[in-house]
């Protein structure tokens, strides 16, 4: 009976048909594995950003869209130019909002005129990087109606600072153009304000301030915002990128500042020039 063996050309061709094959499985399976890991990772992040619970009344990660996802749906609305989402750490999962030059005016976000994002105790953060900066105070996050009501964060040429019913708290290094700050502003019932930039401390004020519950709305990427006639007004538009804007209705601490400010490290994948 004879029998026929395979010749070593035969014997290649299989192993390396088998090589292909097991490659391809891996390379899929890799694949799976890395955006189960990375959507993993985006919820524990999420979960964190939430994890002050009924502190959050408004978080703005900028996934595609001005969403609220603090769970008390206060979504912004777009006026003025489109902006466009760019991506912040992985394609397709992690975004920020660029806001373009004006064409004829600036884009900011109306976020509505909600109570609770007027509160008497508050803290705002956010990230924020200047394309283009001058001698007016580019507003990041705001829920002032004029300059002697409400409670801002802004970026000047000459400084970082907060506007607390128009008192001052600064910043006296100027901040760099295509650089990223993580700007907070907190108010406590004490009517203490603390400013700080890229977690540390940079300057103190006791001033109370008063909202106007009428036309008054909080807003991103303006200095404020307000009503005129039923329609939307703003002042002094920010160009650049901001992202993972918080407002919480508690004056958080040092430590929880710090904290955030490390987690936003190591989200954007931050280089500091």
């Amino acid at each position: 009976m004879n029998q026929k063996a395979f010749t070593l050309i035969e014997l290649l061709v299989v192993i390396a048909i088998i090589g292909v094959i097991s490659s391809i499985v891996l390379v899929n399976l890799s694949g799976a594995r890395g955006k189960a890991t990375t959507a993993g990772g985006l919820q524990f992040s999420n979960s964190l950003n939430n994890s002050l619970g009924a502190y959050a009344v408004g978080v703005w990660n900028f996934e595609n869209n001005a969403n609220d996802v603090s769970g008390y749906n206060n979504n912004c609305q777009q006026q003025g130019t489109v902006p466009t989402y760019v991506d912040s750490v992985v394609p397709g999962f992690r975004k920020a909002v660029y806001l373009p030059p004006p064409s004829p005016i600036f884009t900011y976000f109306d976020c509505g005129k909600n109570s609770m994002l007027f509160p008497s105790e508050i803290t705002m953060e956010a990230w924020a990087k200047a394309e283009y900066l001058d001698n007016n105070s580019r507003g990041i996050v705001t829920n002032k109606y004029s300059s002697a009501l409400g409670i801002a964060i802004f970026m000047h040429q000459s400084f970082i600072g907060a506007n607390i019913g128009g008192g001052l708290l600064v910043d006296s290094k100027p901040p760099k153009i295509e650089v990223w700050y993580h700007i907070v502003i907190t108010h406590d019932a004490q009517n203490n304000n603390n400013l700080y930039v890229d977690g540390k401390l940079v300057g103190s004020l006791n001033r109370d301030f008063s909202y106007n519950a009428i036309d008054n709305h909080a807003g991103i990427g303006a200095f404020t915002v307000y009503e005129v006639s039923g329609n939307p007004a703003a002042s002094n538009g920010f160009r650049g990128t901001i992202d993972q804007v918080r407002i919480y209705d508690v004056s958080l601490s040092v430590a929880e500042i710090q904290k955030h400010y490390a987690e936003g490290l190591e989200k954007i994948k931050l280089t500091k020039k």
